[in-house]
């Protein structure tokens, strides 16, 4: 077992650079990437540290069968070591936690010092033709326009401070694109989380006066009505983006004042290759946080 499980995580050491193009071999890519992550986390320099270390493999997986059908199948293995894993159970179970409709994260290996999770984050079947698309599967459902905060991404939202996963999290939902020109389009997209909660929504984006505007409604975890806009452009050589979102609870819709969630934002990038980057995030009932901690590793909303 260990040794086939070893197989698992190296194998981008064999794909890595690697891929099959469209027009050969059964028209299949293969792709992957291996990266190693240090952390400390301390609240003094004179008290103790508690240190981990995370080794994370990616498998990405693409199948053509035809010009208008795509499958994708991705794999993360995550291999991690250090203080976290030996403080308990709870840690293992954090891991391999899986809020979508099926369950696909295992903990293949739970051991006092090393855990080693494998987590299938991407899984569906995708269809195009000129002016329509379907998706249908683990997919990621991206209507942010922001960096950092995102409201509209009412579908699979996630934690900036979760910087090592550059795929970000996807959902198990099925997704409906219409392109109305080359710069607008509408979609629906209906998702359903493993507490069989229901979050259904439609957005319409387009460009105007060279900015890219977007609104969207829906029902989120069959709880909140919500309303949304977004939009991103430039200042000169200043990049502007921005959403905000409106939840209310839909048994007392539209009495109950609900949330208001509203970020803006700057970025720009320079000639040395440098950006600087500023956005705030203004919310009109804040939850309650405990702790730096509480925001840090919270499940977010």
């Amino acid at each position: 077992m260990l040794r086939k499980t070893l197989l698992i995580i190296f194998a981008p050491l064999i794909f890595f650079g690697y891929s099959l193009s469209q027009e050969k071999a059964g028209k299949v890519t293969v792709k992957g990437y291996l990266t190693t992550m240090q952390s400390a986390i301390f609240d003094s320099l004179s008290g103790p540290f508690i240190n981990d270390n995370l080794l994370h493999n990616r498998l990405n997986f693409k199948f053509y069968p035809s010009d208008k059908v795509t499958f994708t199948a991705e794999l993360r293995n995550r291999l991690f070591t250090g203080d976290m894993v030996k403080a308990g159970p709870a840690y293992a179970s954090v891991i391999g936690s899986d809020q979508g409709w099926i369950d696909m994260s295992w903990n293949i290996l739970d051991k006092r010092s090393f855990l080693l999770n494998s987590t299938l984050d991407r899984f569906y079947l995708d269809f195009i033709t000129e002016n329509f698309q379907v998706t249908l599967g683990r997919q990621r459902i991206n209507w942010g326009q922001a960096l950092i905060w995102n409201p509209n991404d009412i579908f699979n939202a996630y934690s900036f401070f979760d910087f090592d996963y550059i795929e970000r999290p996807g959902s198990d939902a099925v997704r409906l694109q219409f392109f109305t020109s080359a710069s607008s389009a509408m979609e629906f997209a209906l998702k359903v989380d493993d507490s069989e909660d229901v979050t259904a929504a439609g957005l319409f984006h387009f460009n105007r006066w060279g900015y890219d505007l977007q609104f969207l409604a829906g029902f989120v975890n069959s709880e909140d009505i919500v309303l949304g806009t977004g939009w991103s452009g430039a200042i000169g050589n200043y990049s502007i983006r921005g959403e905000a979102s409106w939840f209310n609870p839909w048994e007392s819709f539209p009495e109950a004042s609900g949330i208001l969630l509203l970020t803006t934002g700057f970025d720009r990038v320079f000639k040395n290759n440098s950006m600087v980057q500023l956005q705030v995030m203004y919310c009109n009932n804040p939850p309650d946080m405990i702790s730096f901690n509480s925001f840090y590793t919270g499940n977010l909303s």
